[in-house]
């Protein structure tokens, strides 16, 4: 049975899952021609399934063996390069195709995440606002965005006689990053949250709003050993941060 060629859109599918990389060796297109390469050979019943394709360059897929030329060796030559010029084309032509289809999916996401803001803040980010957005798409996924754009609407976005306020509505979108760095952190050490309660009642106490103390009372629960409920039980009563660190190395002495 003759060999089924590989159509241009099942390439372009397998280029664009390995990210336009030769799997083997690491070299990118356009500086490499690109090929699909079989894992399973088809000589050994392997398919043109995607499953069963990988991206290589040129060199890892045909090898380098030396061959010996013929009287037509320069006219090969000049078709090989014609080929591999063709080739090159193609494929900028899919990567192209793939930047393209990934900003538009870029552009649609930024148009979500400023829509929901404006549901929640009754205002709409400009385009400096949508290219925060773009910033923050790129360090935080669209899940951790659009949670932290919840809780900081949820948070600090106040309305007067109906009307959305402004000053509150800029204070609730520029926390929308520190909220998605906050939780990123807080699914690795699930005690965080904890500490910034605590801290908030230290805050009161001490009469200082501005008390930034988050990584010292990390160092007192883990590094003291103080837990949880009885860090909390000593903010509420402590008359200030120095009472408060004083209770707790207490505590860690005692145990």
């Amino acid at each position: 049975m003759a060999r089924k060629s590989l159509s241009k859109t099942v390439r372009f599918e397998v280029f664009k899952r390995d990210r336009f990389t030769c799997q083997y060796c690491g070299a990118k297109a356009p500086e490499v021609v690109l090929h699909a390469d079989h894992i399973h050979p088809v000589a050994e019943g392997g398919t043109n399934e995607i499953l069963n394709l990988v991206t290589a360059c040129a060199a890892c897929n045909g090898g380098k063996g030396a061959r010996l030329l013929d009287d037509r060796s320069a006219v090969e030559r000049q078709r090989s390069q014609i080929e591999d010029l063709e080739s090159r084309r193609e494929q900028l032509e899919m990567m192209l195709a793939w930047r393209d289809s990934a900003q538009a999916a870029v552009v649609d996401v930024v148009e979500a995440v400023s829509e929901r803001i404006g549901e929640r803040g009754g205002y709409w980010p400009n385009e400096n606002g949508k290219n925060d957005i773009r910033k923050w798409l790129k360090r935080y996924s669209l899940a951790e965005v659009l949670e932290a754009l919840d809780e900081a609407f949820d948070r600090y976005m106040m309305f007067k006689d109906g009307a959305p306020d402004e000053a509150a509505w800029g204070v609730a979108f520029n926390k929308i990053p520190l909220l998605a760095s906050y939780a990123r952190k807080a699914a690795d050490k699930p005690y965080l949250a904890k500490l910034a309660y605590i801290q908030g009642i230290l805050r009161n106490r001490a009469g200082n709003p501005k008390l930034r103390a988050l990584q010292a009372l990390e160092e007192i629960h883990t590094e003291w050993g103080v837990g949880l409920e009885a860090m909390e039980a000593e903010a509420k009563v402590a008359d200030g941060w120095e009472a408060f660190c004083m209770a707790c190395e207490d505590r860690a002495g005692g145990q």
